[in-house]
């Protein structure tokens, strides 16, 4: 970890100045405050914001990463996080990053200043350089429900490619064969496994899938579920059901079939990951729901072990399985239900 000597040095500035530029004090020259600066971003300096929890070598606090603190899931995974860490009487601190990656880096770094004693992350996307951060501190971290290529880290998520055949499967089962799939970035792990999911459903009946039908979009929220759908409506053949890759594509799916004048399920049939709590839709959502709550759970119980045994070794891969629930949102399509 960089110290402020390190910076001094290699800025080739006194200690005094380094301190003045951290402190934003008035009387440093431009040209040396910015010099100070890029070495500051160059080394990953944290500054030490609580020299009282270092000198005790524990604050008793996690920190938590999530993309979308308004998406059922993240809430009900924080909440699992936050059980365990109340019953080891730690105090859980929440960063929402709205799926942006520079959003997330910011958080690191407060985190990081704060001297939190561990992490729990939600990844953005499937970069590194946020992780690394958090690795050249040597600060304990898991990862949950996404994964990161690259990075051997604690991981608990869901079988998101098993969920997406179980969803798939079930519209075969109504006679749908014309599916569309609504994504999130392809570049994030879960969207990515469930596309293959779908695929992979697909290709065991033998039912051909039209490119046009998959779309991806760069967030995997409500505004982005309903331009997708109304991009879906604008072509001449329409698909029969809809395969939205979460919850809050979902709502944006019904959202723009409902104003186009269209009834799910009568007209066309929806499907998602994870429940939805609004009560502005029905019928309610055919789902595949995720244990959000024990994943949350079972990820703080790795953290606080790490904490406890101060042990690196070898990171734990937890898989969950997920559950197909239908509800109203699904209904026989064209071809009507197989046998």
């Amino acid at each position: 970890m960089a110290t402020i000597k390190d910076v001094a040095k290699k800025a080739g500035v006194s200690i005094t100045t380094v301190s003045r530029v951290l402190n934003n004090h008035p009387h440093v020259r431009e040209e040396t405050r910015q010099k100070v600066l890029d070495v500051l971003r160059e080394l990953n300096y944290v500054p030490n914001a609580n020299a009282g929890s270092l000198a005790r070598k524990s604050t008793s606090i996690i920190a938590v990463l999530v993309p979308d603190i308004t998406n059922t899931f993240f809430t009900t995974l924080l909440r699992g996080i936050e059980d365990k860490a109340c019953e080891n009487e730690l105090l859980v601190i929440l960063g929402n990053t709205d799926e942006d990656p520079s959003k997330e880096q910011i958080y690191i770094h407060k985190f990081l200043e704060r001297r939190v004693d561990g992490l729990i992350v939600v990844p953005v996307e499937n970069r590194r350089k946020n992780l690394k951060i958090i690795q050249r501190h040597e600060i304990p971290f898991v990862l949950v429900d996404r994964r990161v290529e690259g990075v051997d880290a604690d991981f608990v998520g869901s079988d998101n490619y098993q969920g997406a055949r179980l969803l798939v499967n079930h519209l075969i089962e109504l006679g749908h064969r014309d599916i569309a799939m609504l994504s999130g970035p392809k570049e994030v792990s879960v969207f990515r496994e469930r596309v293959e999911g779908f695929l992979s459903a697909m290709r065991d009946k033998n039912i051909p899938v039209k490119p046009e039908f998959i779309l991806y979009g760069q967030k995997p929220i409500k505004e982005i579920g309903y331009n997708l759908t109304c991009r879906l409506l604008s072509y001449k053949t329409r698909p029969t059901a809809i395969f939205a890759a979460n919850n809050s594509l979902a709502v944006g799916t019904v959202t723009a079939l409902q104003q186009a004048g269209l009834n799910v399920p009568r007209d066309l049939s929806v499907t998602c990951f994870d429940d939805n709590d609004s009560n502005s839709f029905k019928p309610f959502f055919t789902s595949v729901i995720q244990p959000a709550y024990m994943m949350g759970y079972v990820a703080a119980e790795i953290l606080i072990k790490r904490l406890k045994n101060n042990k690196k070794g070898q990171a734990n891969k937890i898989l969950m399985q997920t559950e197909l629930v239908k509800r109203y949102s699904t209904a026989p399509g064209p071809a009507g239900i197989a046998d």
